[in-house]
């Protein structure tokens, strides 16, 4: 049985320099580096919220982010590397060694993320091994949930969903496909940052990230971003 108690969340974060690239043409690179701490913060707040992740490790090559996760109040993993999945194996590693019994990794682009769908994902189910995965609208993987911690090995990127998809029928484990739009919705182009402002009237309490955007103006959001 996967016991709720034992769930640790990991959100893999790249170095800032290099956050959102294909949002140069709208955001300069000071504001797309702050666009991405906040919506790591956005993500971390909802993981908290759920109440069901016990610990929050963050991964990351960038130390601005480690201590921005100590702000946050979570812990960090210092990676040497600019390789995200074996990051995220590393981070796994980390879980399993801390004693988790599942690991619940979320990337850090989802400022839609509610706490339901954090509940949702983490539901409790009676396989000795289990996979909870959320795809994105694009054929890759926005959050897995491994139970136990090292079922298979992260393998994010383009055409990542079918690649776990195809893993974890390899190991035999119980498999649970959870979507939602709220999940769904990662912020990597123009056209993410207009759906997500058009979504502002359905969040009781907007996320940090979106109020960000707001406070940019149309006219910054649909032209060329100044130097900076």
């Amino acid at each position: 049985m996967c016991h709720q108690g034992g769930v640790y969340g990991v959100i893999p974060v790249k170095r800032l320099r290099d956050s959102k690239s294909r949002l140069s043409s709208i955001l300069n690179p000071n504001e797309r580096a702050t666009l991405t701490l906040l919506m790591l913060e956005d993500v971390v707040t909802n993981i908290q919220s759920s109440e069901l992740v016990h610990r929050v490790l963050i991964v990351t090559p960038d130390e601005h982010v480690t201590r921005f996760a100590k702000e946050l109040g979570v812990e960090s993993l210092l990676s040497n590397s600019d390789d995200l999945n074996l990051d995220l194996e590393n981070a796994v590693a980390w879980c399993s060694r801390s004693g988790a019994e599942s690991t619940l990794i979320v990337l850090a682009d989802l400022p839609t993320l509610s706490n339901e769908d954090i509940r949702n994902i983490i539901e409790p189910t009676f396989f000795n091994s289990a996979a909870v995965i959320a795809p994105s609208k694009d054929g890759g993987t926005n959050a897995l949930f491994l139970h136990p911690c090292g079922l298979i090995k992260p393998s994010f990127g383009v055409g990542s969903f079918e690649r776990h998809m195809l893993q974890l029928g390899s190991v035999n484990a119980f498999v649970r496909v959870y979507r939602s739009m709220s999940i769904s919705l990662d912020i990597d182009t123009h056209e993410d940052v207009q759906e997500l402002l058009q979504k502002k009237n359905s969040f009781r309490h907007p996320p940090k990230s979106l109020i960000y955007l707001e406070k940019l103006t149309s006219k910054r959001l649909s032209g060329p971003a100044k130097e900076g």
